[in-house]
């Protein structure tokens, strides 16, 4: 008979991953998916009360943060395929919190920048954003952070096989080709 997990303070590292049965690459894949869809899930439940879900508060931060930007850097910089993100803009484009436009020096580019209503918006749930990241990192050592970042990072680059665009995807920077 199965007694269940022992207590959180007997889980190491090792047992975990040894009691997973899978190697490492399968491990951290995991790890990495689970960690970023119950952060979804916590948005999207403290984002609730603002009428807003968790992917159109990651187009909007892109926005809010590179203050407007073209269909194809949002795409890289929220990391979600354009036509999924389409349907996200078009929902916030209805809901009058991103303006569409036609960039001036290519007329076949599309050019998307939120409206004030949406930066007040973004800006609302910008806070619970860093509420759920805090709460989620709460207990983590700067240094323990520091590893996991480079980890990431590291990952990231291996998957992107253009340098502009990893550039641009881990330094956060829509002014280099994407």
């Amino acid at each position: 008979m199965d007694d269940g997990p022992p207590a959180r303070e007997h889980w190491t590292s090792e047992g975990l991953a040894k009691a997973f049965k899978a190697g490492f690459p399968e491990y951290i894949f995991y790890l990495m998916l689970q960690a970023v869809r119950r952060r979804e899930m916590a948005l999207n439940a403290g984002l609730k009360s603002l009428d807003l879900n968790a992917s159109c508060w990651h187009a909007g931060a892109v926005l809010r943060r590179t203050g407007g930007c073209s269909m194809a850097d949002l795409a890289h910089l929220s990391a979600v395929d354009r036509t999924t993100l389409t349907r996200t803009v078009d929902q916030m484009v209805a809901r009058g919190l991103v303006l569409r436009d036609v960039a001036p020096s290519d007329r076949r580019r599309v050019m998307l920048r939120l409206t004030e209503q949406g930066v007040e918006l973004i800006d609302r749930a910008r806070v619970v954003s860093r509420g759920i990241n805090q709460g989620v990192l709460d207990g983590l050592s700067e240094a323990h952070g520091e590893g996991a970042v480079r980890t990431l990072q590291h990952v990231l680059a291996g998957m992107i096989s253009d340098d502009d665009v990893a550039w641009g995807v881990l330094t956060f920077n829509p002014t280099v080709r994407l």
